[in-house]
């Protein structure tokens, strides 16, 4: 009797902290699941851990009543992730999938439970569908746009040895290692739940700073675009004060101007709503009438004497971004002009499946070293603020980010030499036949 009290106060020990880490995990988990596929993961590895606490005052290898809510537990959490991995979430058909997991799980453990037989019998199917869930997510970890770092790293690790561990327990069908597959599949269950929990820190770390920058960006894009419209309409009404020719031409320009800077902040809010969620707000749009625009509110600002912009791009052409893609476009015109440009050639030297290029050459005599090695540095690795005054810089490499662009500057060379600029803008191309407009 004295050798069974500490076994089992050691049980309960064990109970305990196995409680306390589930429940620490989870609430974490919850919380920082920045998408509905995490929060799945999440809710699948807590029902998990509630399953296997009960294996730690396991003493038989005989499937007992007991066996019964932990392995239905377990393939409820299985199906869980298996659902979230493979991108079935929100499937009404799911139910069926549950009800059959379900429904298949408890008459096997009853069945093996009444008849004696070995746990081997109803937990390795259970066990082949957790390694299926846990290998299925190890694949959507990796082909996914997120970069890992260290913690995804460790996350993708931890969901292998997960499912490896449950592809172990099909030893326990010829020899009896259960106390091994436990212990395996226990130490990979508390790697994944604190390489998850890091992971989804991280990520909620970056996604606050993404909020950061990209109210930083709306705030300097107003106020630098706006001016397009503003000056327009001051130098409009200032003509109008001093001519008494088409003064209702004048007053219509001046009007119009301001009816269009209406629209550019509307437009600014919404883009801001929706790119101040954590979904992103990428979708397929035309690309030809925001390379009109953006060009047309140069022209308009700069007048007749400010340069000649000639379009060649396709009308159908259909990429992925959103409307800030013509903010992107207008601050790289527009800078071109600014520095003297007179001639501003914009065309799309490709368009196939995977891509569009727009490019936009300018002959304003080019830009210095550190401007270009500026323009070409990651986001991630460039300062605060651009060489030189810089706003319009600094804006187009953060736009170009928020866009869903790659943007790459180069020299423009001609026979007599560097003679300006080019910028060729990358998107990926869109198969969309339902455009979202500016």
């Amino acid at each position: 009797m004295q050798d069974v009290i500490p076994s089992l106060i050691t049980d309960v020990l064990l109970i305990e902290l196995g409680l306390a880490f589930v429940l620490l995990v989870s609430v974490v988990l919850y919380r920082y699941s920045v998408n509905v596929t995490f929060r799945y993961w999440a809710i699948g590895w807590t029902i998990f851990g509630f399953s296997v606490l009960t294996s730690v005052i396991r003493e038989s290898t005989i499937t007992t009543l007991l066996d019964v809510l932990s392995l239905t537990m377990m393939s409820i959490a299985a199906i869980i992730i298996l659902v979230a991995s493979t991108d079935q979430i929100g499937v009404k058909d799911n139910r069926p999938i549950y009800a059959s997991a379900v429904s298949m799980t408890l008459l096997l453990t009853l069945l093996s439970a009444l008849l004696s037989i070995s746990i081997a019998f109803p937990i390795v199917p259970v066990e082949l569908i957790l390694a299926y869930a846990a290998l299925s997510t190890v694949n959507q970890i990796l082909n996914s746009e997120e970069r890992l770092g260290m913690t995804g790293a460790l996350l993708v690790i931890g969901f292998f040895a997960w499912g490896l561990s449950g592809l172990l327990y099909l030893l326990l069908l010829a020899v009896p290692i259960a106390s091994f597959a436990v212990a395996v599949q226990t130490t990979a269950f508390i790697w994944v739940g604190a390489s998850m929990m890091a992971y989804y820190i991280q990520l909620m770390e970056s996604a606050s700073r993404m909020q950061y920058e990209i109210s930083e960006v709306m705030s300097h894009l107003l106020q630098h675009d706006i001016r397009n419209y503003v000056q327009t309409a001051s130098l409009a009404l200032e003509a109008h004060s001093m001519t008494d020719s088409l003064p209702d031409s004048l007053l219509k320009v001046a009007s119009k101007a301001m009816e269009d800077a209406v629209v550019f902040i509307e437009k600014m809010r919404q883009v801001s709503v929706s790119l101040s969620r954590v979904e992103s707000s990428i979708g397929p749009i035309t690309i030809a009438p925001m390379v009109r625009n953006a060009a047309s509110r140069v022209q308009r600002e700069y007048g007749e004497d400010g340069a000649n912009i000639s379009i060649q791009i396709q009308e159908e052409s259909m990429v992925n971004s959103n409307p800030l893609a013509e903010e992107l476009l207008w601050n790289i015109i527009d800078n071109a002009v600014k520095q003297g440009s007179h001639v501003v050639e914009i065309s799309c030297p490709q368009c196939d499946e995977r891509t569009t290029t727009i490019q936009v050459t300018d002959y304003a005599g080019g830009v210095s070293r550190d401007i270009m090695a500026y323009l070409n540095s990651p986001m991630k690795n460039s300062t605060n603020s651009a060489p030189g005054k810089g706003l319009g810089l600094m804006l187009i490499k953060r736009l170009s980010e928020l866009c869903g662009a790659k943007t790459r500057a180069s020299d423009t060379i001609r026979e007599t030499g560097i003679v300006g600029t080019t910028f060729r803008i990358v998107f990926s191309s869109s198969t969309s036949s339902v455009p979202i407009l500016p």
